[in-house]
């Protein structure tokens, strides 16, 4: 009884995750002509271009500025 249960729930997981994955790569295709809404894509960086930091420390300072008032 156990086994049969937990077998139906495993299968039905599964399918729910298939289904899921289906479902993403149905999304991502585009019509021809038509352009996906979002951001532009991203410029790459030069070599040697490092990533900018945020600093972190100020905004944990906000915060605690804002909790406090």
């Amino acid at each position: 009884m156990e086994k049969e249960k937990e077998k139906e729930h495993t299968t039905r997981c599964c399918k729910n995750k298939v289904e899921a994955r289906k479902k993403k790569k149905s999304n991502k295709k585009v019509a021809v002509g038509e352009q996906k809404v979002g951001s532009p894509p991203r410029e790459k960086r030069e070599k040697g271009e490092k990533k900018r930091k945020r600093n972190k420390r100020k905004r944990w300072k906000k915060i605690e500025e804002i909790k406090k008032s």
